[in-house]
Parts: C-alpha cells; structure tokens; sequence
C-alpha cells in the first residue's frame, strides 16, 4: 500500500516499476552520418548517453554509464568519439568520451548565456560552437581536443541558425544568419576565419539557407517570393540561378527540409499534417517526390544520410524513437522493432463552438472501462502519433487515451494556433468542454465519466476544465501546473515571461466562469486529485503548485481524501523522467486506475 505525505518536500516511497522502453531524444549525427548519438533510459531512470555507429547496413550502439539530463546536447565526432554538452545558467561543461570505454575523458568549463554544438567535418576539429552572449552577436569556434579546448574562428553579427559544410574539406561554411529581421546567409572560411555575404538571388531580399550539399554544390534555401515563403535551390557559383520547383512548393502539409543525400541530388523532407507525419524524397532537378512507407508515428527533426541510407529517427506510439536506416526504393512500411499494429494511435475528429478538431486516440474510448482526455504543454505544442511514456503506459493498463489538438493547438495553420493569442483558458477549454460532452453520449450510460491528464500548461487547462465542468469528469492528474498566467508571470524566468507576453496570457476571458485563476477556482474542483511537481523546475517554478495545495487545503479539500500531492526532489519541467518521477508514474496509473468514489 502507498503512503502519501502531506508534507510538500518529500516525495513518497514506491515500489520497484515495470520497465518499458528505453525512450531516446536529443538526437544527433556527425557531418557525414557514419556516427549518432542521443540520450536515452539508463538502468538506473534517468538519461545516458547512446552512441551508433553505421558500417553499412551494420551498426554497433554503447551505452555509456553517464548521468545526463535534458539539458545535456550529445554530438558524436567524425572519428567516432562522443561530445557531452552539459548546459546550466550562464555556465557549460564540455565533456569527450570515449564509447568504446564508456569513460569520460578531458573536460572544458565554459561560461557564457548560450552555447551548442555543430558536427564538422574538418580534419583534425571534433566539432564547432556556436556561443550566444547577447542577441545581436554570435562567435563561432573550433573544438579541438589533446588537450580539449577551443579557438574563436569568427564572429558573426546576429543569431546564428543552419551550419553547413560546403566542402568535403569542412573548411568553408554557410552559415544562415539573422539580424535585425532579415535573413541572410554567410560564406565563413576556417581557414583564415573570414566572411562575406552570400549574394542574394536578383530581386531577393532574404535568403535563408537551409541545406548544402559538399558533393553537388547545391544550396537549399527559404526565399520571399510575390507568392509567399518558398523553398528553392541553387548552386553555391551561381547565385542568379535560383529555383522553385513547383512540386516541392505544393507539398500539402508543413515541410522540414532535414538532409541531402550523399550525391547531393536528392533531399528528404518531413512533412507535418495536422498530428500525421511523411517522409518524403525529393529529386531537386527532376521535381519528382517518392515517399517513404512508415508506419504511423512521428518522424524526428533531424536526419543523416550517408552511406549506410537514409538515417531517421521515427517512434510509433508503442515504440520509442530508434533510428530508421532507410532506402527510398523501399516498398515496405518500416517499423520499429517490436511494435505492433494494434498498438499504434489513430486520428478521430470531434466538433467542438468553432468546428472540428483532431485527437490522438490509443484504444476504444467507446467501449473502454475507462477514458483519460490528456492536454499537451505549450502552449505552442500538439499530440502526433508518437511515443508519450506517460500516455504509453496509461494504454497498457486498459485505459483509452483521447489526446485532442483543441484550438491554440499548432500544425492546423494560423487561425486554429492563434485562437488561443490574448485568450488564455478561452477557445481551448471550450473544445475540451465540447470533448466531454461528446465522450459521454458516445459511451454507455453505465460508464464512468473521463479522466483528465495534463503537463504545463495542459496541466493548467486540465484543472481549468475540471472547474469548469465538475460533475462531468471522474478523476484528473495534473503535472507542472501554475495558477494563472499572471501569478506564473511574476515568477517565471524572463524567457516564460516573454512567451506569455507575446501569446497574451495575461489577458483575461470574459464569461460566466470568471477569471482563469485556480486560486479563486479551486473550490469548484470536486474530483479527486493529483499533483505532482519538480522541485527543480526552471519553467514552471514548484511554488505554483505550493500554492495550489495550500489553496485547496483552506478551501476544505483533505489531501490523502480529496487530492493526493508529491514533489520529486531534483526534478525538472519533465519530473516523471527521472528514477523517482518513474515510481510516481506508477502512482499515477494506480491512481487514474481507481474506480471513482475513491481517492
């Protein structure tokens, strides 16, 4: 039987948890994709290193036994070595190792506001860094190690974005840069550490690039055009000879342009349509698209392709991300290991005040003993068909899971993302009120009504809705969450300040159930509860939720009756990742599992 304490600092003592599969993020390839890297579950819960080498259709994968975190950026080098990026405030640790010994070897303390990492090909240089000390200026340095250390190589004015070898040599770059609103991109020599703009194409303004290719000499740019935002390419000799190529631009969906094929001919492209995700192919000269056959997930950011294929990281939403090694002729769906068709989400609609929106659904919510609504953070965000270990786990326990992109969601274009600008609580928690609604008449009368799942400010809108509508939900779980968008703005950090500021968070919606505030709301909440917070959380700080349970106390709720609360101790914005945050995801399945009448 678990304990819990009312007392905030501590988080309860849980039984040893079911495994589940190692889930990998932050992934990255050296310059010419025989190496790749991520972080992924160690044995003990939290994050390790993991790196991959591709020797043809071949590969080997290390762990290496090093505590990491999310803030941690890992790079593999061209000869086979793993860089360690540990980033905190205004200080970084860069750490090689070797993963053939899995041990730590030199490491270089740097302290600056903002630093990362870029593959190199150069001879003789394990990386580049880019090093942000105010937003006007960026420097860009060699990483070069016996010992580990770094030289400037240039400094750039504006904020560096795409680096990209234009040479086998990795000695000249293009770097896109932007400065005061526009876009250009810049021809770096490491040689001399010299630089000049590229010149735009005749009647073009902004050129912002996006890929190069060392072996064609073809560029990949984003360019203003009278029709819009388009993609084109070029060669780095012909600035004049810029191309569009109709099919490219009339991709239905939004397009991420992610790596060019080793003969630099051909591009894939991951194209997002609402939750959905394809892998594309596309010939530049020809303008002819191939696409290729995966199995419904979600297609990772970034991608090698080097000799061994096309090297994509892709998760379905019963498998972690694993690096895909693909081959554009495929006719077969790709997979990852173990995954089943059955356990794969699909996309239903619903309606909502405004129209129709998607969710993601993982079993019958029709027929299910039991329906969980999960609200994603971001605002800015949406499901997809991905992994989610929370949302994973919560389907292996029996529970249907409906994950909907409700308006404020993005990937649905302008006017479904900006419904949510200045209207905080507003057009979103309608779509959820109209979800419920919709849920229940699609159930027996005999069920129990949904649950409620959400994180950040999924979390917010979760209690939002549990206020709003209390006789219409059994129970609701809530991760990270904050008061209001003005409570959270006097002490949040000056990036989630800005976010709210630009979003307008802290304008306030007017209708019948007032001020979207939990303070003045937690009265109207009636179904049992749980909180759960990091008390190391630099994005939603712990005293939001500190305060929500003190104002559910003085508001007659009894914690261990009516709610449940636990902090994990040393815990960030994702505190069920870590080994204690893995013990209260249990908890949290155990309690999203009861029957309702029982806390």
């Amino acid at each position: 039987m678990v304990t819990w304490t009312p007392a905030p600092s501590r988080a309860p003592e849980l039984p040893v948890v079911p495994a589940l599969p190692a889930t990998r993020t932050s992934f990255a390839f050296s310059a010419t994709a025989e190496h790749a890297a991520c972080l992924t579950t160690g044995s003990r819960g939290g994050l390790v290193p993991e790196h991959r080498s591709f020797d043809g259709p071949s590969s080997r994968r290390r762990t290496l036994a090093l505590e990491e975190s999310l803030r941690t950026q890992p790079l593999p080098t061209e000869d086979g070595r793993l860089l360690l990026l540990r980033g905190a405030a205004g200080r970084h640790e860069l750490v090689l190792a070797d993963p053939e010994t899995g041990r730590a070897g030199e490491r270089l303390t740097v302290e600056c506001r903002a630093l990362r990492l870029v593959a190199s090909a150069e001879p003789g240089t394990l990386a580049l860094a880019v090093r942000s000390d105010s937003p006007g200026r960026s420097t860009l340095y060699r990483v070069l190690d016996s010992p580990l250390r770094w030289e400037p190589v240039a400094a750039l004015p504006g904020t560096v974005g795409r680096i990209c070898g234009l040479e086998h040599s990795g000695r000249l770059l293009g770097v896109a840069l932007r400065h005061e609103s526009r876009s250009r991109t810049v021809l770096v020599d490491l040689t001399d550490g010299s630089h000049h703009d590229l010149p735009c194409a005749p009647g073009r303004e902004s050129d912002a690039l996006l890929l190069a290719s060392p072996s064609s000499g073809l560029l990949l740019m984003a360019t203003d055009t009278p029709q819009g935002r388009r993609l084109a390419w070029r060669s780095l000799a012909d600035p004049a000879g810029l191309r569009a190529p109709e099919r490219l631009n009339t991709i239905d969906g939004a397009v991420l342009p992610l790596a060019f094929d080793p003969a630099g001919e051909r591009v894939a492209l991951r194209v997002l349509r609402g939750a959905r995700a394809r892998l594309l192919v596309h010939d530049l000269r020809q303008d002819r698209l191939t696409e290729v056959p995966l199995a419904a997930g979600a297609v990772q950011q970034v991608a090698g392709w080097g000799r061994s294929g096309l090297l994509v990281p892709v998760s379905t939403a019963d498998r972690p991300a694993e690096i895909a090694v693909l081959s554009p002729e495929a006719t077969t769906e790709w997979a990852p290991a173990g995954s089943q068709a059955a356990g794969r989400s699909r996309v239903e609609r619903f309606s909502g005040p405004a129209g129709q929106f998607e969710a993601v659904c993982q079993g019958d919510w029709r027929s299910a003993d039991a329906v969980l609504v999960a609200l994603h953070g971001g605002p800015e965000a949406a499901w997809d068909l991905g992994y989610e270990p929370v949302l994973h786990r919560l389907a292996t326990a029996g529970i249907a899971v409906v994950a909907p992109n409700q308006r404020g969601s993005t990937g649905y274009g302008a006017a479904h993302a900006e419904a949510l600008h200045g209207a905080w609580g507003g057009p979103d928690l309608a779509d959820i009120r109209a979800l419920v609604r919709a849920l229940a008449a699609g159930r027996p009368g005999s069920a129990p009504p949904p649950m409620l799942y959400g994180v950040s400010y999924g979390a917010h809108l979760a209690l939002l809705a549990a206020a709003a509508d209390p006789q219409l939900w059994s129970r609701c779980a809530v991760v990270a969450p904050f008061l209001s968008a003005a409570r959270l703005h006097a002490q949040a950090s000056p990036a989630v300040r800005a976010l709210i500021d630009r979003l307008g968070g802290r304008t306030e919606v007017e209708d019948g159930l007032g001020p979207r505030d939990l303070w003045t709301l937690a009265d109207r909440i009636r179904t049992p509860l749980m909180i759960v917070h990091g008390t190391d959380d630099r994005t939603i700080p712990v005293d939001q939720s500190r305060q929500l349970r003190q104002r559910l106390l003085d508001t007659g709720h009894s914690e261990g009756t009516h709610f449940r609360y636990a902090e994990v101790p040393g815990g960030g914005h994702s505190p069920l990742e870590n080994l204690a945050g893995a013990h209260l995801r249990e908890q949290l399945v155990e309690f999203l599992s009861q029957r309702p009448g029982n806390a």
